[in-house]
């Protein structure tokens, strides 16, 4: 198999273990799992790249902190290329901005896109008119069109199904109203155009 050298210039605290996906298979199944985050930052040579690569997805199985960041390579094609790539800081933060009447918390925050884990933070009390900048960051246009899901685990507070949230970084997305799980208080919405920023207006 194709093998590559991987390097993380930014590994925020909390994350990792990392599993290796390839954008050969859709990112359904990593190539490669459990690889420790101080291997990467180290230089990460990978022997099991599958052929025709073009992207890396470098995913954290922190529970905690379950983000990813997708890698562009290129010349994996042979088992005797070597490519190397460095996940650089990555650029645009995420704000959540709170336009509602009342002070929201919750002990953590799970962001979706399209179903793959994309921002897992801890909102302390926040104040109506209130914004909040994520701890975690993305590259510029990798946040896609499609569905984007918020959740508020439990001990959270100020939120009811009287709330709600759309997306507005790129394109105006739908909005959408939360309603309570048992476990969180979650809701959906979606989205024509890139988002290019994880921008959530809570209401």
């Amino acid at each position: 198999m194709p093998s590559a050298l991987i390097t993380l210039t930014t590994a925020g605290t909390g994350t990792g273990p990392f599993d290796l996906y390839s954008n050969v298979n859709g990112y359904s199944t990593p190539f490669e799992t459990n690889v420790p985050k101080n291997s990467l930052e180290a230089g990460y040579t990978s022997t099991s790249v599958l052929a025709g690569t073009t992207i890396i997805r470098v995913q954290s199985t922190s529970v905690g902190c379950p983000n990813y960041v997708d890698i562009s390579v290129v010349g994996i094609t042979t088992s005797t290329t070597t490519t190397t790539t460095t996940a650089a800081p990555i650029a645009n933060p995420g704000n959540l901005y709170n336009n509602s009447s009342n002070t929201i918390s919750s002990s953590y925050v799970d962001i979706r896109v399209n179903g793959n884990p994309r921002a897992g933070f801890a909102l302390p009390p926040l104040a109506p008119g209130g914004t909040y900048t994520f701890p975690t960051t993305y590259t510029s246009g990798s946040v896609t069109s499609g569905t984007f899901e918020v959740r508020f685990y439990t001990t959270n507070s100020g939120i009811s199904a009287a709330n709600s949230f759309n997306m507005t970084a790129g394109w105006t997305s739908t909005t959408g109203s939360f309603s309570n799980t048992g476990a969180y208080w979650g809701a959906s919405v979606t989205s024509t155009n890139n988002q290019y920023q994880l921008n959530i207006n809570f209401y």
